[in-house]
């Protein structure tokens, strides 16, 4: 079924850090019918983290190109001069498919100057179920800090705790409830994807706790997630603009480390993910800087590399980190 949007055309169109600027764009069609092996609701670095919804890659387009493994390098960018910089290995992800193309392992590495310091490895014994849901098991946990055995356990659960891993809990009726099991406040992330229920006064009917994250949506794809501050006052983490009838973002809005990010993604004009561009605001509205984060294709039309660059101008931009994507394929 051919899905359609409507794309905005300029060099590239960056949330104004003035108000008084404004640019002209022409509106034009997009049409969603090119499939690829990522999505944008899915595939960004913090939901590389979020372990019970292997939903990074699109199970259709990897069973087509035999994909068995795909492999992210994260590389950190240390500028030394204007035209030369050192390149080192942040962490990386392994993933491991079924001939179906569903996720059955993942596998993350951390590094501290090439050297390995943690080790873990999430297996998945079913696809992820309509929701996309899916709860690993964590297997082979290794952490090689230096330290006594004690403290090495407390630094590995530490570390498990950058990850979210989601555990069903049945809860009120009118709501879906996942208990993060690695965080240390064990919060509930609650989904609510009736509309009519999507108000805080039910919110306010449900029993939580002031950690908790609410959602108006479904798990791959919701409108809003928020937290609440006194009870009843939306603390707004992320709100998505979606193309009308896709699941394919336009905008969003965000709330990082008391900075507030509004983006904007680019597609080509069949779909495909091209980049998305944030403008980055303090609290009170003044402008921070500028975020970038482009999409590289190889000649087979697959992911090669993610781009990330930060200025304080689109003219300005210098690139600060990149995610390589390395792939096997199934052999005949």
């Amino acid at each position: 079924m051919k899905r359609t949007g409507v794309i905005f055309l300029s060099c590239v169109f960056w949330v104004s850090c003035s108000d008084e600027v404004t640019q002209e764009v022409e509106k034009e069609q997009i049409e969603f019918t090119e499939e690829d092996v990522i999505h944008p609701l899915t595939f960004s670095e913090p939901n590389l983290f979020n372990v019970s919804f292997p939903n990074w890659f699109n199970p259709a387009m990897v069973a087509e190109k035999a994909i068995d493994s795909v492999y992210l390098d994260v590389y950190l960018l240390d500028w030394k001069t204007d035209s030369t910089f050192k390149k080192e290995l942040d962490y990386s992800f392994a993933y491991n498919f079924t001939r179906e193309g569903h996720v059955k392992k993942v596998q993350f590495i951390d590094y501290y100057e090439l050297a390995q310091i943690f080790k873990v490895s999430f297996l998945y014994p079913t696809p992820p179920d309509s929701l996309g849901y899916s709860l690993p098991r964590i297997e082979k946990v290794k952490s090689s800090r230096v330290g006594k055995k004690g403290a090495q356990l407390f630094r590995t659960a530490s570390d498990l705790q950058r990850f979210d891993r989601l555990e069903f809990k049945v809860g009120p009726i009118g709501s879906l409830n996942f208990v993060n099991t690695t965080s240390i406040e064990k919060e509930t992330h609650i989904y609510i994807s009736n509309a009519e229920n999507q108000n805080i006064l039910f919110v306010d009917k449900l029993e939580t706790n002031k950690e908790d994250i609410f959602y108006y949506g479904l798990p791959l794809q919701y409108e809003k997630a928020f937290g609440l501050t006194d009870l009843v006052n939306e603390d707004v983490l992320a709100e998505f603009k979606f193309y009308e009838n896709t699941s394919f973002p336009s905008g969003d809005k965000r709330s990082e480390q008391g900075l507030n990010l509004k983006g904007t993604y680019v597609y080509s004009p069949k779909g495909l993910w091209l980049a998305k561009n944030d403008s980055v605001f303090t609290s009170t509205g003044d402008f921070v800087k500028l975020l970038s984060m482009e999409m590289v294709r190889s000649d087979i039309g697959l992911l090669s590399e993610v781009r990330f660059s930060i200025g304080a101008t689109p003219k300005g931009l210098r690139l600060n980190k990149i995610i390589e994507v390395n792939y096997v394929f199934l052999k005949d």
